[in-house]
């Protein structure tokens, strides 16, 4: 019982890839780039799974900001390398963002779509 991905899942998911394919291949995997500019160039990450995953991605990023700032002011410092930081947000922004668009947004219109049958009946 499994289901075909639709051409719009593909290109959704394409998409995520090349975000995360550009990054690690520009910045992420180059041993001359710096740490400050490999973090500063997360932000193009950011704002295009962020706008990939809309609305649920702007949550997402507010999340993952406000938890950032918790524990730094908690004195917790998170010594992980940019990349996997990266990595982290990156399949966050995927999984809420299919969720939304190829799961809970078709679910929703279907109802619609069935109470709007039933009530032209």
């Amino acid at each position: 019982m499994t289901k075909k991905l639709k051409t719009p899942t593909l290109l959704w998911l394409g998409a995520c890839a090349v975000v995360l394919i550009w990054w690690m291949a520009v910045y992420g995997l180059n041993e001359r780039t710096s740490d400050a500019l490999k973090s500063e160039a997360m932000i193009y990450v950011v704002i295009a799974m962020t706008l990939l995953s809309f609305p649920v991605g702007l949550v997402w990023t507010i999340v993952i900001a406000g938890g950032a700032r918790l524990l730094h002011a908690a004195g917790i410092d998170m010594h992980a390398p940019i990349w996997v930081s990266l990595l982290f947000y990156w399949v966050g922004a995927l999984v809420l963002g299919y969720l939304q668009w190829f799961l809970i947004v078709p679910r929703i219109k279907a109802k619609r779509e069935g109470r709007s049958q039933q009530s032209m009946r």
